[in-house]
């Protein structure tokens, strides 16, 4: 059990809320997370996650993605109740998409985790999107009769109503409204839009690229590993919720979002310093 039972109890009860000691009582047993995968949807954070908590000196919480820093109200009492109790020489992290999409996320990290490290997990834009277009029609928040063509020329259709200066907590205000809360295929690819967020509130992170991850699987994980000052430890490279598609990207569509991202993706290596790998 990832997650001792009386954490579980007093969370659904809600006793924290009733009961300030006990709140503090069980908070003093559990872990503090020491690491925050802030990555973007459909981008290998759960492969990730997966790789991390592998390691013999790491242990999960009671669930990778623990989404109450992102709400609006901050719950950081019913947050830290997620995490297992403390153990010599153990180390526990979270891995939710949301810590960037909302606009309370990265701000709470900071706040109240001012020394977790922070790893930022990303992919190839378009792949991405169209990954993100299909699992929005897995779980009903499209209809299965739209295609990726016809997602692409909405989506661009609403981003018309923003600002090209637009900022990321902007963006998920003036986008959210349109019926999903985690976001649009096309904007979660503004990756450069959540670095600078990150740089303008001074954390410091590590980026990782799925692509790199795919190509060096040991590699990656070894450096997370010296990042997260963990000793190195070997595992068997193991994908997690990966997506089987029935179709491609239609070339015409592939050609349309490698324009759309061509100048988000120049910011994004001009502010990480470094060549993109796709």
């Amino acid at each position: 059990m990832s997650i001792p039972l009386v954490n579980k109890i007093a969370l659904n009860l809600q006793l924290p809320r009733r009961s300030p000691v006990v709140a503090r009582f069980l908070i003093s047993r559990s872990m503090s997370p020491s690491f925050f995968i802030v990555g973007f949807q459909k981008c290998g954070t759960t492969t990730l996650y997966d790789a991390i908590m592998a390691h013999p000196d790491t242990m999960p919480g009671w669930r990778k993605e623990n989404d109450l820093l992102a709400e609006g109200v901050d719950r950081l009492i019913d947050f830290k109740l997620c995490f297992p109790k403390k153990q010599k020489g153990k180390i526990t992290g979270d891995a939710s998409h949301l810590h960037t999409w909302m606009p309370y996320g990265l701000e709470r990290i900071k706040a109240h985790f001012p020394v977790a490290k922070i790893l930022v997990i990303m992919r190839n834009p378009v792949e991405r999107a169209f990954s993100h277009f299909n699992m929005d029609q897995k779980i009903g928040y499209l209809p299965k009769s739209m295609t990726f063509e016809q997602l692409v020329e909405m989506e661009m259709s609403l981003r018309k109503n923003l600002s090209p200066e637009v900022t990321a907590d902007e963006m998920y205000q003036q986008m959210r409204f349109y019926g999903n809360k985690y976001g649009w295929p096309l904007s979660r690819g503004m990756y450069y839009l959540y670095f600078e967020k990150l740089n303008a509130l001074g954390l410091e992170y590590m980026p990782i690229f799925l692509e790199e991850m795919n190509q060096d699987f040991d590699g990656t994980l070894r450096a997370v590993h010296v990042y997260l000052g963990l000793k190195s430890h070997s595992i068997a490279q193991k994908l997690s919720n990966k997506g089987k598609y029935e179709s491609g990207i239609p070339a015409a569509v592939e050609e349309q979002l490698e324009d759309f991202y061509r100048i988000p993706n120049q910011k994004l290596s001009a502010l990480l310093n470094r060549s993109l790998p796709w």
